[in-house]
Parts: structure tokens; C-alpha cells; sequence
């Protein structure tokens, strides 16, 4: 018998003789299935890197190393878990072919990965971008999860959506990622089971001892026969958990229970039925969807999915369409208008500028965008990394030669050495000042974020253990081994990064790749935010556009390592190539405007800095790309001046409570302004102190009338003189008599 793939049998977990396709060599089959179309044999080198085919693997009740299932018999192997994984695995494959002519998960015949016997006694099963990996279960909460129809379904449509939609994992688009897996998992089922089929997920594994218990149920969410915590039906009960891995990420698997129930109900109206129902929600999933669809984004897909399916103008159309909104409306997803797409800001309005390290001295550049001036040195020691430039582009901050912070004036006025402690590597500002995101200079899978607002330092330090996200509540994989490139959204709360991390594969041999994340620093929770990459391939040097949050742009190498600079829009995941940039990284940077991208080529030995223009939908360059600097890197462009707002504070308006905004700019020089809201008439004062607890000066004190208030310092104590560079403390107080009966107080930093 000659090497290759085999057919057999093995008997799974419920004692049922099952097909199972291996493959042999020399005499060993190993659990890997090359029986599917995607199969591509040249590519392939069997064991260690099948191209196409479906790998089975055993964690042997570990959550690291993977080894592969291996037979000396065809027709006998030991393990049952790898049995009924590979076997419904395969099924899950069939299926999505069969039925919506999807080839494998991604849709392009990608190799697919089962885990099996994960950890000890593990009650769950999950996606974790590359791999189903499924728990034995503790022979009470669950038992052995590989030996679900519905729950390897669910867990491999999550991949689906992943390369889709790509729903975020978090609130009502984390439910309706849930609540799609659990649509098509059920999906699956019928199409095996037919008629036995049911409505039920995970109850085959669920509470075995209980008869009749489940995970979910479609049908009726809160259910009795619900194991572990009924979930609401309607609209009117969701649950508001807080966005948080303790959290469930929002509730994602609790709320699902809402869209389920619609999933339902249009699948059981006689004007539709389940094969129906299925080919409309694929459509919806794949061609509607996108990564921040609430609910009502939901519906709205659903219908205009029911057009692409039963035929727009049709009476069977519209039959349909009465169903998918009387099934909407039944779980209180009432018709609205859609989500609109993610805001832009208008840019700062200013002199456009760019920065930059020049290769020969190591030092930081600036030059002007508008007037086309000479570049100047500004920085007055060499600069290691990318920097950073606060949004109103009057100070800079670079981690130096000897791996310290600076804070630099972007004109070069002043350079001040902010640490001593040489740890750092690269570091990102903040739009409102607030924080400072920095990464060390070891590989340290952290990234730690300063609060420049705390009272002290070591309050005003959060370190974040970084970690590879999945479907499962409380479960992380993977070995982060470090973040590098760090940028943070408009809003300051989320910091997108890329990390380099390792795999182990069946063969023990380590692969390393770079990925591109979010993470939330309040919540320290972090989303993947592109699927993983195949073989070979790298992302990396991520940075969001000046003015949306919805575009950034990234190096993006291949197996070959030729680097073409991309952009993407996240809400859609409409992808342009920006530049192809050899076999140099580009580390693009935004102009102020979001009309061009800057970015550095290294060709020979010699650095340049190029600019290239964008078209009309923001992410696709225009072919003129051109250099524009000799002997430059890490290029930043940016503005000096103000964002205009675009909305104005009402007249009357009253605050509904006491506030102190953070002082803007800061860090200052030579003025800032302070803004207050009063609630009520008080007394109050506003006062100014120095790290020591010195008071400085008193800018307010008196009576005022309940609204909003701004007041400026220009940085001198009450005697008239410039108060020196450092740390200062401004308090708001509201008086009652000789009495202090509320205080506010912020950090500020002046820095000549």
C-alpha cells in the first residue's frame, strides 16, 4: 500500500462506529483528512504541513503542545474524542460546501485545525482563530464537548464570521456573533439529522446527567431545560454586563438568546422554512454584516437578504419579508433606522508638519508641509523609535538612544528628559493627554499605560499582561512574546498594537508570526482585530487614520517577504493597497487631512521618506507615490493648532453635575485653559498648587451662577512670576461658608 489518504473507521464517544479519513505513511495513519477538494497534495509535506486538508490533533490533557493522532490500524483508534472531532468535523465541511458552496472557513480551501482533550476536565469548547479546540468536560457540568453535532458547528462558524462579518466580540455584535454560530450550529444538526433534529445547542454534552438539559434553546431561551442560566427572549430584558472577560464581553452569550429566538421564529413561518431561512441569514452574514452591527443592523440585513434569496418584487419575497418582520418584532427589534458608519473628526486646523529621524545623526527633524521649508532638528538626543505627537501638535515625545522619554516642544524650543530608568522602547500619547501607552525594551509580552492625570506615579501605572483572545468565557492561548507599534484611537480608550507571538504545531516546531490587536486598557480586554494570517504571512506597524477611527493603515508582508503598505476600513473591511514598498516595511503615517500616506522605504542600505496620494474611498493609493526626504525614518505627520469641535454648548444649558475637565493643551507652554461645570449657583475657587502642596495662585473665587465656565493660566504664580517646569495640581473647590463641602482636582504639566 503506497503512502497517502486512506479511509477507515473508529468508534466515538457514543459507542458508534463512524468513517474516518487518514493518511498514511510508512505504515502509520495519522488523523488527517485529505479526502476534500481543498486538497492541495504539491504544496503539501506530510505530516507536519498539510495545504487543504483537516487535522485532528490531541492536547493529551495539556494547553500547549499539540501532537498528532496517530493508528497503526486505519479501522482502530484509541482515542474516541479524536474520533467523533474528525469525523463531525468533516461534516461541518461537507456542510458548508453542500449548502453555501464555501470552501473550508475562510471561503479559499484554508487548512482546518480540531483540538481535542484540552486541558483537564475543561467544560467548554472554543474558536480561537486558528483552532476548534475542544474540553473533556468534567463528566458533570459537561461532558466531552468533540462529541457535539451542534457545539463543533458553532465553534467553527465563529471562523466563519471571523472572515465575514467579523462581528466584535463585545456586546450586541458579540450576541449576534454568538447567536450566528449558534443559527448555523443548529443549522447543521437538521442537515444531518433531519427530522431528529432540534432546536437545542449542546444538548448532547450538557448536564449529562440530567436528561433533556441543554446550553441554549432557540426556540424558547429561557427555557427550564436551559443548564446553566435562562436568557432573555426580548429586547426588554437584555442584560447589561459590563465589557469585561468577567463580563462576557457584554453578555454575548446571554443576549443572544434574543436574535436566536427571531432566528426561530422566520425559520418556522410556513413562508419560509429552514433551508430558506438558512440561505438568507448566509447572505446576511457575508454580504450585510460588518464588524459593529447592532440588533436593529440585524434585521435590516435580514430583509434585504430576503430579496438576494427569494427575489426582489416577488410575492414569496415579500411573504418573506412579513415574516422576518414579524419575528423581529416579536423579540422587540423594532424597525429603525441602521447604525450610521463610525464619525470622522475634522483635522486640526494649523500648520501641517512632518517629523522624522534622520538616519545619519539619529535625531529628530521637523519640517513644514505648508511651507515647504528646510527640515530642522528639534530633539536634542537620538531618537530609538517612532514618536509620538500629541493632537494638537505642540510637544513630541520619542524614546532616546538610551531607551529613556522625552518630551520635546515640536519646534525644538525645549527637550526634557522625562525617565531615568532606560526600560522603555516604543510609546504612544493619547489624544486627550491623559495616558501614555509604552512597551519595554525587552521582550515582555506587556504593554503599560500611564495615567499622567494621578496623583502619584506608582498610582498612575497599569500594567496589561498581554494574551490571544477566544470564544470561550475566560480563556486565552497563544504566547504573546511582545507588542511593538503602539497607536491610540480618537476617543483615548482603545490602543491598537501588533505582537509577535509564537505556535507550537503538531511537529514541535515553533512558528513565530506578527499579528495586529486591540486592546482596552479600563477593562484590559483585548480583540484580534484581523483573523490569523496564512503561513508565512506578517501584519504589523498599525496606525488609525488622523481623523477616523474607522481607517488605519499597516505593513502587510508576504511569504516572500515583499511589503505592500494596506489600509482598511474596520467596519466593512473593505481592504486598498496603498503601496507596494519592496521588500521594506513602510511604517505609515496619516497626513493631517487623511488625504496621502507617509511612510519610509530602505533600498540598499539607504532610507527615504515618500509620500503617496490617496483616492476618493481613503484606503487605495493613486500610483504617485514619490520621495520627498533622503536619509529619513519612522516619518509622523501632524498639525499644529486646534480641532475645531463642531458643536457648541447650548446657552441655557445646565450641567447636571460638578466637573473638571482636564486642563488643554497639556503638557503647556506658555498658556492653558481650565473648564468647569456647575450644576447649581456655589461659591467656589479654583486654585492652582505645585507638587508639594505650595499654593501657586488662585485663578476663580467668588459666586457663580449654575453653567459651564473656562478659565486661562499662563503659567505664573501670584506674585507675577513664571512658575518653573514640572508637575502642578489644579483644584476646583465649592464652598459653603468657611466650609469646603466638594473638591475636584486634576494634574498638569508645564514643560519651557
Amino acid at each position: 500500500m503506497s503512502d497517502g489518504p486512506v479511509t477507515g473507521s473508529g468508534v466515538d464517544l457514543f459507542d458508534e462506529t463512524r468513517s474516518i479519513n487518514a493518511f498514511e505513511i510508512g505504515g502509520t495513519f495519522f488523523m488527517i483528512d485529505a479526502s476534500k477538494p481543498m486538497f492541495d497534495e504539491a504544496a503539501s509535506m506530510f505530516p507536519q504541513d498539510g495545504r487543504g486538508v483537516i487535522y485532528t490533533l490531541d492536547a493529551r490533557n495539556a494547553d500547549s503542545t499539540l501532537f498528532f493522532v496517530t493508528s497503526d490500524d486505519v479501522n482502530d483508534w484509541s482515542d474516541k474524542s479524536s474520533v467523533s472531532a474528525a469525523a463531525n468535523g468533516a461534516l461541518v465541511f461537507d456542510f458548508y460546501l453542500e449548502k453555501f458552496d464555501r470552501n473550508a472557513i475562510d471561503g479559499n480551501g484554508s487548512t482546518m485545525f480540531l483540538v481535542v482533550n484540552f486541558n483537564e476536565n475543561f467544560n467548554n469548547a472554543f474558536w480561537n482563530g486558528q483552532l476548534m479546540v475542544f474540553g473533556n468536560g468534567d463528566g458533570t457540568t459537561f461532558s466531552d464537548l468533540a462529541g457535539s453535532l451542534d457545539v463543533t458547528a458553532h465553534e467553527m462558524t465563529h471562523g466563519v464570521i471571523e472572515r465575514t462579518a467579523n462581528l466584535i466580540y463585545q456586546n450586541q455584535p458579540g450576541a449576534l456573533n454568538e447567536s450566528f454560530a449558534d443559527v448555523f450550529g443548529a443549522l447543521f444538526e437538521f442537515w444531518v439529522e433531519g427530522e431528529n433534529g432540534d432546536w437545542l445547542i449542546g444538548e448532547d454534552v450538557t448536564t449529562p446527567a440530567i436528561a433533556g438539559d441543554a446550553l441554549r434553546d432557540m426556540e424558547d431561551p429561557a427555557s427550564d431545560n436551559v443548564a446553566f442560566g435562562k436568557q432573555p427572549t426580548r429586547l426588554s430584558e437584555f442584560v447589561d454586563l459590563p465589557n469585561t472577560p468577567d463580563g462576557d464581553n457584554g453578555g454575548v452569550h446571554v443576549n443572544s438568546g434574543i436574535p436566536n429566538r427571531a432566528f426561530f421564529l422566520f425559520a418556522n413561518d410556513p413562508a419560509v422554512g429552514i433551508e430558506m431561512a438558512g440561505e438568507v441569514y448566509f447572505q446576511a452574514l457575508t454580504q450585510y454584516l460588518t464588524r459593529n452591527s447592532q440588533f436593529i443592523d440585524c434585521r435590516l440585513a435580514i430583509i434585504k437578504a430576503v430579496d438576494d434569496v427569494f427575489g426582489a418584487g416577488t410575492s414569496e419575497a415579500e411573504a418573506a419579508k412579513t415574516a422576518a418582520a414579524n419575528a423581529f418584532d416579536t423579540v422587540e427589534i423594532f424597525d429603525d433606522e441602521g447604525t450610521p458608519p463610525p464619525e470622522t473628526l475634522p483635522p486640526v486646523e494649523g500648520e501641517e508638519f512632518l517629523t522624522f529621524i534622520d538616519t545619519g545623526s539619529g535625531l529628530l527633524f521637523r519640517v513644514s508641509l505648508t511651507n515647504q521649508a528646510e527640515p530642522i532638528q528639534i530633539s536634542q538626543s537620538p531618537v530609538s523609535s517612532r514618536p509620538t505627537v500629541t493632537d494638537d501638535g505642540s510637544f513630541i515625545l520619542y524614546v532616546d538612544d538610551t531607551h529613556n522619554v522625552h518630551l520635546l516642544a515640536s519646534d525644538g524650543s525645549s527637550d526634557e528628559q522625562l525617565s531615568t530608568s532606560g526600560v522603555f522602547s516604543n510609546l504612544a500619547i493619547s489624544p486627550n493627554g491623559r495616558f501614555l501607552a509604552v512597551t519595554a525594551n525587552v521582550a515582555l509580552p506587556s504593554i503599560f499605560i500611564l495615567d499622567l492625570q494621578a496623583p502619584s506615579d506608582e498610582e498612575g501605572v497599569q500594567e496589561i499582561e498581554l494574551y490571544t483572545p477566544t470564544t470561550a468565557e475566560g480563556t486565552t492561548t497563544g504566547e504573546v512574546l511582545f507588542p511593538d507599534r503602539i497607536d491610540w484611537d480618537s476617543k483615548s480608550e482603545v490602543v491598537m498594537y501588533d505582537a509577535f507571538n509564537t505556535l507550537v504545531n503538531a511537529s514541535g516546531d515553533t512558528i513565530g508570526y506578527w499579528d495586529i490587536n486591540l486592546l482596552r486598557p479600563a477593562e484590559e480586554a483585548i480583540t484580534r482585530l484581523f483573523p490569523p494570517q496564512p503561513p508565512g504571512i506578517d501584519i504589523g506597524n498599525p496606525v488609525f487614520a488622523s481623523n477616523s477611527d474607522n481607517i488605519i493603515a499597516f505593513d502587510f508582508v508576504d511569504e516572500n517577504g515583499d511589503v505592500t503598505v494596506k489600509a482598511v476600513k474596520l467596519n466593512t473591511f473593505e481592504e486598498g493597497s496603498v503601496v507596494l514598498n519592496a521588500n521594506s516595511l513602510g511604517s505609515p503615517t496619516f497626513s493631517n487631512d487623511d488625504s496621502k500616506v507617509f511612510y519610509h522605504r530602505i533600498e540598499s542600505g539607504e532610507s527615504s521618506i515618500r509620500v503617496v496620494d490617496l483616492l476618493e474611498d481613503g484606503i487605495t493609493g493613486a500610483g504617485n507615490d514619490q520621495t520627498i526626504i533622503s536619509n529619513g525614518l519612522f516619518p509622523v505627520a501632524f498639525a499644529v493648532g486646534e480641532r475645531p469641535t463642531g458643536v457648541e454648548e447650548p446657552e441655557e444649558a445646565v450641567p447636571n453635575k460638578f466637573v473638571l475637565h482636564q486642563n488643554y493643551p497639556n503638557p503647556f507652554n506658555p498658556e492653558t485653559t481650565i473648564r468647569y461645570e456647575l450644576p447649581k449657583d456655589a461659591e467656589i475657587s479654583l486654585k492652582i498648587f505645585d507638587i508639594t502642596g505650595r499654593l501657586v495662585t488662585e485663578l476663580e473665587t467668588g459666586f457663580k451662577s449654575a453653567g459651564v465656565y473656562t478659565v486661562s493660566w499662563n503659567g505664573q504664580d501670584s506674585s507675577g512670576n513664571p512658575a518653573a517646569s514640572g508637575i502642578y495640581f489644579y483644584r476646583l473647590a465649592v464652598l459653603s461658608g468657611d466650609r469646603i463641602v466638594n473638591t475636584l482636582t486634576n494634574r498638569m504639566t508645564i514643560l519651557k
